[in-house]
């Protein structure tokens, strides 16, 4: 019997935190390519890169405590 696994709540937050980064920086590219004096595109473009960094060390650290769980139940 093959079970599914289950992906955890920190991973789907970090997975989506990553998606919803991802598209408002298209959302800034986009505005910047309209108007490249958009302050606040510019500034919050220069951000998403920093929030996608940040949920990838949440995916990180959560994959790091299922191998170690996994280690343990071994």
């Amino acid at each position: 019997m093959v079970r599914r696994m289950q992906v955890g709540p920190a991973t789907s937050s970090a997975l989506s935190g990553i998606l919803a980064a991802r598209r408002r920086l298209d959302e800034d590219a986009d505005r910047i390519a309209q108007d490249p004096f958009d302050v606040d595109a510019l500034v919050e473009s220069a951000w998403q890169p920093l929030a996608v960094r940040a949920d990838a060390e949440v995916l990180r650290a959560a994959d790091e405590s299922t191998g170690a769980l996994f280690d343990a139940l071994a």
